[in-house]
């Protein structure tokens, strides 16, 4: 598979396959070190696992931003009350 690199929102993830990631799995991605395992099988088998691994990084920006949100509600109500009245 050519697919070397994957942009997440804006995050690049260099994308390495390989023979045995162990275990049960066939993939995992590592948000540190922006890199994203794929064990090598069939080739519709590899690109649902990096759609998968993608997931993961896409809900992971999510949980971010969603986080951020309920913070800047819970920490600002008056700015809560201001877009409410407005």
């Amino acid at each position: 598979m050519n697919i070397k690199t994957l942009k997440i929102n804006g995050f690049e993830y260099e994308v390495q396959f390989h023979d045995d990631l162990g275990g049960d799995m066939v993939g995992n991605i590592d948000y540190v070190e922006g890199i994203i395992n794929v064990e090598k099988h069939s080739k519709k088998g590899m690109l649902l696992t990096l759609l998968h691994e993608a997931i993961h990084g896409i809900l992971f920006s999510a949980q971010a931003l969603a986080h951020g949100i309920y913070t800047l509600i819970k920490d600002n109500p008056e700015l809560v009350k201001a877009i409410k009245n407005s």
